[in-house]
């Protein structure tokens, strides 16, 4: 409701707030599938950058509607 009322136009980003490298979320959403999943890297794709911790900022939600994070990604696994 708040984003309606006061969102802008645009992408808003929703996160906990703490970095954290795209290695481990796979391996809590992997977790959270209750699933045997095989995990392939491809070198000739990878890119040692990619392997640094994501920054989502969520200032804009946090602006626009007064959101702050409750939980973080691992309580959601």
């Amino acid at each position: 409701d708040a984003l309606l009322q006061r969102g802008r136009d645009g992408p808003y980003n929703v996160a906990g707030g703490q970095s954290q490298p795209l290695s481990s979320m796979l391996e809590g959403l992997i977790r959270a599938s209750g699933r045997q999943v095989a995990v392939v890297v491809s070198q000739e794709r990878f890119r040692e950058e990619a392997s640094q911790p994501m920054e989502i900022s969520v200032e804009r939600l946090k602006e626009d509607t007064g959101w702050r994070p409750e939980r973080g990604l691992e309580q959601l696994y």
